[in-house]
């Protein structure tokens, strides 16, 4: 039923809650969707009470690849391209990549320090989202998301992909009337998917002339 009804939603934003934010080291821990303003949905993979009925990743993911790989399919997230790296390990490429809303925003306020949704929800939501330190605390005492009841880490999860489907649609008319357009659909978009492959794949080094320009340096 979730599947049916994603399909058929002109945009879907998704946010997937992981143990790192090594993405190449990440393992999934749930997924989240919003296809519309304040609601959202939650699928669990991991949590402290997960019994054998509930579903597995493997399960999980058979369903979902034909829906990431789809390009009728409307996708948005928040820096999607850590998202996408995720993925990626799991042989699921996200076939249609259209808005990202901390590249928009980087795009319309090149002088920020930070892009983070919490921030961006703020500003242009007046809402103040819930911390995630509130679910895995910090420091020596700090958890893991798996280690959070499910109860929390869905409200926590579906604030994140809610808030991005909101600020999508506020960013994108801000693009249009800045006429940002053409950088934004040509170049960022464009570069999210070179860039996965970049940090999945590596890049070579000359490191013998590297060691000679460090000396000459």
């Amino acid at each position: 039923e979730l599947i049916h009804k994603l399909s058929n939603a002109d945009l879907i934003a998704f946010d997937l809650e992981t143990t790192s934010v090594k993405a190449l080291e990440a393992n999934i821990v749930g997924f989240s969707f919003s296809i519309s303003a304040h609601s959202g949905y939650y699928v669990p993979i991991d949590f402290p009470e997960k019994n054998d009925d509930d579903l597995e990743l493997s399960v999980v993911l058979k369903y979902l690849k034909s829906l990431f790989e789809d390009d009728e399919n409307s996708f948005c997230g928040q820096n999607i391209k850590y998202d996408a790296l995720v993925l990626s390990r799991y042989d699921i490429e996200i076939a249609n990549i259209a808005f990202d809303t901390m590249v928009a925003e980087y795009l319309l306020h090149p002088e920020k320090n930070s892009y983070k949704l919490d921030y961006l929800s703020f500003d242009y939501l007046n809402y103040k989202m819930k911390p995630i330190e509130d679910l895995i605390g910090s420091g020596l005492h700090q958890i893991s998301m798996s280690q959070v009841p499910l109860m929390e880490i869905s409200f926590y999860a579906i604030e994140d992909s809610d808030v991005t489907f909101q600020l999508s649609n506020i960013l994108l008319d801000k693009i249009k009337n800045e006429k940002l357009n053409f950088s934004y659909d040509k170049i960022e978009l464009p570069l999210i998917p070179v860039l996965i492959e970049i940090e999945k794949n590596g890049i070579l080094l000359d490191l013998d002339y590297l060691k000679k320009l460090s000396l000459d340096f």
